[in-house]
């Protein structure tokens, strides 16, 4: 719930709030020269535009207004949201959200930047400021469960047991009780059997209730000022708020959303809805061995007798469901077309469905009485409240299970949903007879402007705040995205000196990416050579394809050995930590990312010279959601690619841009290998979106690049 919804007691009010020139006067004895935050920042010099930030966010609090602001690379945002956050919540007894899109950033306000917040705070003689970082219970070790798995132990063999007893030997002595703190290092197939688990969890009926780890978080986010998350746990907040009327978070009066431009698509995969074989399979797996303790009476030998049959029924018919789903969809002819363009790696092959179709009959049933069959449970076998609660969470999860495959199928979320198809293809597989075990249905919205507005903006003010966020100037596209009408604005540019620190190179002469034949990648083969000839290293490669990437690994790769100039490559759902520390590592190596590179990474100074992006990046128009989306505008008599591809184009180029200069004194080059940046109107409108910069050539590179002699290629 909101705050408007439940309002703090009496007591909690502050007696009489400063007013907005009174926080102005604070924010500038924090922020001035000599002022409380040079104390603790050697070297500190005041950002006039940090310094407007605040008082902007300040602005908004006061007057319960939205905010959108971008401020660039340097302004300091952090300090700029967190210090006015702080002294709104602690004098009038507020509780502010502070969400971010990457666990990184998420960690760093939580251990260090917050933290220093507090000490400023406490000079100036207000309180003490009360801050949490918010997890998930899943973080948390469960006494109980972790008890009822050494009890079971007594019963039949479990995995593991050495390490659950030196746990539960040693618990007492654990403060947190998140996984990072625990004393010895616990296996994932032992974590979730003793994590807290939202089915299983017996609340004030557990006699660990009092000490339990997770109501000890609940309790210290109840009492804080600021309480610090990111933006999949907020929306996993506002989704359980949506549906169950309570969340994750107390009540609160203000969301901050860093990383703001990442909002729309965490959103929409959070109020998704999607249909699996692999959900009835866990379903049945958990009953079968009673992963939740609730379980251990309730379904018997007796009991798991009399549901088997019922159990293959279900299998037997969601496997048909989806089978004949999937067959109709991707096999029309009897074979797939692979026409179109197939899926990159570990991505499945999805197809947006484009007209609506039957809930099958049978399923639907049986459905029905898997539900009764749990119901009769309830009544005759539900002994205490932990297994009562266990089986409405079970019959709840039938029916939604039920619920999902009508709303997709019948499409019932209408022209503001997506609703698609996924056949999750394994490298090397044949059709067989389980061909529906691979098959996925979904729906997400495609606009979080038709739920975002009456979910969270009606009921609480929100900052937007982002170093990449507007396009062409104001904050039109990401309003209209997310469906604020009124708002305030905020742009603020980098501070850093780019136009005299970054040499911008683009390839006038590259066939566009959609030239007949393999004439791009040879480019990109050729040309990459000689960007590399004139970085000498220190060099990350940006690609959006992960094919495309590996393709020119591939090729590029005895080169670059005979150069000495060790390549990294990601791969398709690897860790990226382990990349940036093997590139921070090499000096002379060169570091090919795709997705998650674009984005949160940080190398500054010699740990980064120089990034080539390969090609604009363009969302992918085959990928359902991104198709729904284009269609949606078309229908409403817009331009998709003017009003919606460009202005998001306009966006990661800037973030990929901005990986090079991370602090004022870092000096690099970027080299743009799509020449449709100065051919193509749109490309001008892209380049346009990014700081000043000084244009040259390959030749200009060495200039730009710290101690870089031109390399003579070996041989």
């Amino acid at each position: 719930m909101f705050r408007d919804e439940h309002p703090w007691d009496a007591e909690e009010e502050a007696v009489t709030a400063p007013d907005l020139d009174a926080y102005e006067r604070q924010l500038e004895a924090v922020f001035s020269p000599g002022g409380l935050l040079g104390r603790y920042i050697d070297g500190y010099e005041q950002r006039e535009d940090q310094l407007r930030l605040a008082k902007a966010i300040m602005a908004s609090m006061k007057q319960e207004t939205h905010l959108l602001a971008e401020a660039g690379t340097g302004i300091g945002k952090s300090f700029a949201y967190l210090f006015p956050a702080a002294l709104w919540a602690l004098q009038e007894g507020k509780v502010v959200i502070v969400s971010t899109n990457t666990i990184p950033l998420q960690s760093q306000l939580a251990e260090k930047d917050v933290p220093l917040v507090a000490k400023v705070i406490a000079d100036l003689q207000l309180g003490s400021l009360r801050y949490e970082l918010a997890k998930g219970r899943g973080n948390y070790v469960c006494k109980r469960r972790l008890e009822a798995h050494l009890l079971k132990a007594q019963q039949e063999e479990v995995s593991h047991l050495d390490i659950a007893r030196r746990l539960w030997e040693l618990i007492d002595d654990v403060r947190e009780g998140d996984r990072p703190s625990l004393p010895l290092s616990v296996p994932n197939e032992l974590w979730t059997l003793i994590a807290g688990d939202a089915d299983d969890c017996h609340g004030s009926d557990s006699p660990y209730f009092d000490h339990c780890f997770i109501q000890q978080a609940r309790r210290r986010l109840s009492s804080s000022h600021l309480i610090i998350t990111n933006h999949a746990m907020f929306f996993s907040d506002l989704v359980m708020r949506q549906r169950e009327g309570s969340g994750i978070f107390p009540p609160y009066d203000y969301v901050i959303f860093d990383e703001a431009h990442r909002i729309e698509d965490v959103f929409s995969s959070f109020f998704a809805r999607q249909v699996a074989f692999g959900q009835v399979e866990t379903l049945f797996r958990m009953i079968r061995h009673r992963w939740q303790t609730w379980m251990e009476t309730v379904f018997d030998a007796e009991t798991q007798e009399l549901l088997s049959p019922l159990e293959q029924k279900v299998r037997q018919q969601m496997l048909d469901a989806l089978d004949k789903v999937g067959r109709a969809v991707f096999l029309p002819a009897g074979r797939p077309d692979w026409q179109a363009e197939p899926p990159e790696a570990g991505q499945p092959w999805s197809v947006l469905l484009k007209e609506p179709l039957a809930m099958p009959e049978r399923m639907e049933e049986t459905l029905g009485d898997l539900e009764r069959f749990f119901r009769q449970l309830l009544e005759t076998k539900a002994q205490d409240e932990p297994q009562r609660r266990g089986l409405e969470r079970l019959i709840q999860r039938v029916a939604d299970m039920r619920d999902d495959v009508r709303f997709i199928l019948r499409q019932e979320g209408g022209g503001d949903w997506a609703h698609w198809a996924e056949w999750h293809v394994g490298a090397g597989e044949q059709l067989a007879d389980f061909f529906g075990q691979n098959i996925s249905l979904v729906a997400q919205p495609i606009n979080a402007r038709a739920i975002l507005p009456e979910a969270l903006f009606k009921h609480v003010p929100v900052t937007l705040v982002s170093a990449t966020l507007a396009t062409d100037g104001d904050f039109s596209f990401i309003a209209g995205r997310l469906g604020l009408e009124r708002y305030d604005s905020f742009i603020a540019p980098s501070p850093f000196p780019y136009e005299r620190n970054v040499l911008v190179v683009v390839s006038e002469y590259a066939p566009f990416p959609n030239a007949p034949g393999d004439a791009y990648e040879q480019f990109l083969f050729s040309g990459l050579r000689r960007v590399l000839r004139k970085s000498g290293g220190r060099t990350l490669v940006l690609f959006t394809s992960y094919r495309q990437m590996h393709s020119i690994a591939e090729k590029l790769a005895p080169w670059c050995a005979e150069q000495g100039r060790p390549l990294f490559v990601q791969e398709a759902g690897g860790e990226r930590e382990r990349l940036l520390e093997q590139f921070r590592r090499h000096p002379s190596s060169v570091l090919f990312g795709a997705e998650s590179f674009w984005e949160g990474i940080d190398l500054p100074g010699d740990e980064l010279e120089c990034v080539v992006i390969t090609k604009i990046p363009f969302a992918n128009p085959s990928q359902p959601l991104i198709r729904a989306r284009l269609d949606w505008i078309e229908r409403s008599g817009g331009n998709s690619f003017d009003e919606y591809m460009v202005p998001l184009a306009i966006l990661k180029t800037k973030q990929g841009f901005g990986r090079l200069i991370r602090r004022a004194t870092d000096r690099g080059a970027v080299v743009f290998m799509d020449s449709r940046l100065v051919k193509k109107r749109y490309g001008r409108r892209i380049l346009s979106g990014l700081p000043p910069f000084r244009r040259g050539t390959l030749q200009d590179i060495p200039d730009y690049v710290k101690g870089q002699v031109e390399q003579e290629e070996k041989g």
